[in-house]
């Protein structure tokens, strides 16, 4: 159990009882009212309240339904317990705390189930979470996720790393525990910033560690803040592992504009909005690729679309300013930047930095 409380505590941030007769399906209605729970958990900043939105007993079950290997009841226990401890409510409020977004970007139904799709936009990037609803005694849950950055369903990612352990031998803590407490102090390394520190002791994990899919996501996490030419060649590494993975497009965005290969991560872009059938907010990203490919005019049609779909996203309304600036076409840039001023949760900070690289405009 000690195994799994480890690996369910770790790998969140990307992230058994009595029940006597078989609840109907949710419906589509519930799964509607359930989404307004997550979007008043994460508004008031009530982790708890978003990590009892989880039914951890039907997790659990997946959690051994998807091993490979055997697992116990008191594992399958553990894993519970280690996503109550993973706290994953907190660790989406944390992620969005500066100028990020938890947002539902579209409710779908699939062989029966209900599905809530969101998307978590942060410094660190963007991923997104499809949340799979289930009934139980009456009460709506999260079964299970499919975590987009990772390319496979949280149960299955668990359940993957839970089949690669061995029991420790008498009081002796096997190689499987202190490669567990390494990715500990991994994530400790990374957290204060130390991320040369945290590399060499990934480098350092046995090879069926390493090789694990969430170990590799895992080691772009830490080289993301490195060189470019380490960051790259781990990216590299991970699109040559999983060529064909949903997840690629996501991870590998970034080496795509490393290279300066802006048509790749325009296509990057557009699969990853067909797999998932649509989201306007990666109109911002097709936006960034083409100002890096000098083509502001394609760039402002982009932008001016996502403010108007989403006109509270303070990134796309200084990108569009900016695009106005540059072309000096002050008319439309002029009211963009009296409503900025008006909102005192905009950051006004950032509009002085923007207005001060375009000093030919005075207001």
């Amino acid at each position: 159990m000690r195994h799994t409380i480890f690996i369910a505590t770790l790998f969140t941030a990307f992230l058994l009882g009595a029940c006597s007769n078989p609840d109907k399906p949710v419906t589509y209605k519930e799964a509607e009212d359930f989404s307004k729970q997550i979007d008043s958990a994460i508004h008031h900043r009530n982790p708890k309240y978003f990590n009892t939105l989880i039914n951890i007993k039907e997790l659990g079950r997946r959690i051994r339904k998807n091993s490979s290997e055997k697992i116990s009841s008191a594992m399958e226990r553990g894993a519970g317990t280690g996503l109550e401890k993973a706290n994953m409510g907190g660790q989406i409020i944390l992620a969005i705390e500066k100028r990020g977004s938890y947002e539902l970007v579209k409710h779908y139904e699939k062989d029966g189930v209900q599905h809530l799709l969101y998307r978590m936009y942060s410094e660190q990037g963007l991923n997104y979470h499809d949340f799979e609803l289930v009934k139980k005694n009456g009460k709506v849950g999260i079964a299970d996720f499919y975590i987009y950055i990772a390319g496979e369903n949280f149960s299955s990612m668990l359940a993957n790393l839970l089949s690669i352990l061995d029991s420790p031998a008498g009081s002796e803590k096997s190689e499987d525990e202190r490669s567990l407490e390494s990715i500990q102090r991994i994530k400790k390394l990374m957290n204060d910033g130390k991320y040369e520190a945290a590399k060499e002791i990934f480098d350092g994990l046995p090879d069926k560690f390493r090789n694990q899919k969430t170990i590799q996501i895992l080691g772009i996490q830490i080289t993301s803040q490195m060189d470019n030419e380490t960051y790259l060649q781990q990216l590299k590494d991970f699109e040559a592992r999983y060529p064909n993975d949903p997840n690629t497009y996501l991870m590998t965005l970034d080496a795509a504009i490393l290279n300066n290969d802006y048509g790749k991560a325009l296509d990057n872009i557009n699969h990853l909005d067909s797999l998932i059938n649509k989201d306007k907010f990666l109109d911002f990203y097709r936006a960034l690729m083409y100002n890096l490919m000098k083509e502001p005019l394609k760039a402002r049609e982009y932008l001016e679309t996502l403010v108007q779909n989403y006109p509270a996203f303070e990134s796309g309304i200084l990108e569009l300013m900016a695009n106005y600036l540059e072309a000096k076409d002050y008319d439309k840039a002029r009211p963009m930047i009296e409503e900025f001023r008006k909102n005192d949760e905009f950051d006004q900070d950032l509009l002085k930095s923007v207005l001060a690289m375009y000093p030919d405009y005075t207001g």
